[in-house]
């Protein structure tokens, strides 16, 4: 929904930008929509960036009553996140500028080591398909990263006298009423959005994965369309044909992982079908509160449509969603008996344990099994998961102290 959004919104911008059809109906709608499409996802931020640096280096007519309109669209799409950080004491706001778990690195080697990680495989990562976590990516992913970096670099070198144009540009300088080509609205999206990726949490060491990159689509297909299909007679009909290509090979790579019956991140996979299972037995022990890593607690409340709220504090790095935290808290204080969840292998929470993003391996875990009498095999629920249940706060006494032992 967030994609949906955000292009609705820049169908409407390039409308206003491009055709001259800057009417207040339309800075509203383009601002409404990139309010939404930010509540639904926070990297839809880019959008109203690029548009705010396209828009306000011009000096069209009625460029400060469009802005106004724009702005105050976006006020109205954000009410919800407004409502939702008055309501929660800012959470989204403090989880956006915490400091990530566990990483310690400093602000030049963050942007370098993730811009250096365009070129060294996270890129490649993403053309592989896999893009929940990097994967060794195949010679077609590496193939196709490297022309994406070429068709940016010569769109760059070919837009060269626009690009100096627009950087020339001067609040009270010279009147400049022209907007610029498509193709070089184009390469502010890439720009603007790689400058943000290399100073963001998430392109950290250790936490870059190749789903980050999901917001350089659509703009990256588009200028290799635009490369492609630049030239004339037969190089114009070999470039629409290799570009028939490349979409028939994206087609078959999205529908291959669309029909998947497993999803994996960080490295383990995990099958829908499995995750049915383990909300069938959680709906018959009629567990209402558990713990376990996200990588399972979001998806079992979806599949249980929240019959079972669960926590990942104390397991995984960042937790997303503190009134489930506190939920769960609360209930333990209230004397309910709750459960622990994990793969049978542990394999979510050992990856988090061993670097240093969580605090419950296999190992710390059983052992507060042990101190606590309970049976470390817990429930087999399917072939994949294991459930700890039913369960008091002594466990969670026995637990904190095998973990303060553990470091």
């Amino acid at each position: 929904e967030s994609f949906l959004l955000a292009l609705l919104a820049l169908m409407l911008f390039l409308r206003a930008y491009l055709e001259g059809r800057a009417t207040p109906g339309n800075g509203l709608a383009v601002g409404l929509l990139c309010g939404l499409a930010y509540y639904a996802m926070d990297y839809a931020v880019l959008y109203p960036v690029v548009f705010a640096a396209l828009w306000l280096t011009r000096d069209a007519p009625g460029k400060w009553r469009y802005a106004g309109y724009a702005a105050a669209g976006l006020l109205i799409g954000c009410v919800p996140l407004i409502l939702y950080n008055l309501a929660t004491d800012f959470a989204h706001v403090k989880m956006m500028l915490a400091p990530a778990a566990g990483v310690q690195v400093g602000f030049f080697e963050h942007v370098f080591g993730a811009l250096a990680g365009v070129f060294t495989g996270d890129l490649a990562g993403f053309y592989g398909g896999d893009i929940d976590d990097l994967h060794p990516a195949g010679p077609g992913a590496w193939a196709q990263a490297y022309a994406a970096i070429a068709v940016v670099a010569t769109v760059l070198w070919q837009r060269r006298a626009d690009l100096r144009t627009w950087a020339h540009w001067r609040p009270f300088g010279e009147r400049r009423d022209a907007a610029m080509p498509f193709a070089v609205v184009m390469l502010a999206f890439v720009a603007v959005y790689l400058a943000m990726y290399c100073v963001a949490k998430f392109s950290l060491p250790g936490l870059r994965t190749p789903r980050y990159f999901l917001p350089l689509l659509p703009f990256l297909p588009i200028l290799t369309a635009l490369l492609l299909t630049a030239g004339a007679g037969r190089w114009r009909q070999a470039g629409v044909v290799a570009l028939a290509a490349l979409a028939l090979q994206g087609a078959v790579t999205g529908t291959a992982v669309g029909l998947r019956s497993w999803h994996e991140e960080h490295g383990v996979r995990t099958s829908g079908a499995e995750m049915a299972r383990l909300a069938a037995e959680v709906r018959r022990l009629e567990i209402r509160y558990a713990y376990a890593p996200y990588e399972i607690q979001f998806r079992l409340m979806y599949e249980t449509d929240e019959a079972v709220i669960v926590s990942c504090k104390g397991i995984s790095p960042v937790f997303r969603y503190p009134a489930y935290d506190a939920a769960v808290e609360n209930a333990i204080a209230e004397g309910k008996p709750f459960a622990f969840i994990f793969r049978k292998d542990f394999a979510f929470a050992d990856w988090a344990a061993k670097r240093r993003l969580g605090l419950v391996s296999r190992a710390v875990f059983q052992r507060a099994c042990a101190g606590a009498g309970v049976d470390p095999a817990g429930r087999p629920a399917g072939e994949e998961f294991v459930i700890y249940y039913p369960l008091d706060a002594r466990f969670l006494q026995a637990l904190q102290r095998e973990i303060e032992a553990a470091r």
